[in-house]
């Protein structure tokens, strides 16, 4: 699936139906598909919130839900593993997360929407 022409310095994600079922609930999934033909998306990083946008969505697979099915946010104990794979210092973790946070927020809001 081509979520996106431009995927600001490199090609969008390659991701098929079974993808994005993990990625969000039934609904959302269905909501996206119908959107897929109709609209073109492009997205523009500044290179220094682009750490953060690979960071973040390495973590797409990480999401906690509630009891109730609803999502909550990125696991961050998973997070920091991936920091961790990523080999980021130590020094830069507390804003790299925030930026993470910043993005997860308009995640969250985006797909509470649909």
């Amino acid at each position: 699936m081509d979520i996106g022409r431009c995927w600001a310095a490199g090609p969008a994600p390659e991701m098929d139906d079974a993808d994005l079922d993990l990625l969000v609930d039934p609904q959302t999934a269905a909501a996206i598909r119908s959107q897929e033909s109709t609209r073109e998306t492009e997205f523009l990083v500044l290179p220094e919130n682009w750490p953060a946008l690979q960071l973040f969505l390495s973590c797409a697979t990480q999401w906690r839900y509630s009891p109730a099915g609803s999502l909550l946010g990125i696991d961050y104990q998973a997070l920091a593993v991936v920091m961790d794979m990523q080999q980021v210092p130590g020094a830069d973790r507390p804003a790299r997360l925030s930026q993470v946070q910043w993005i997860e927020r308009g995640a969250l809001e985006a797909l509470r929407k649909r």
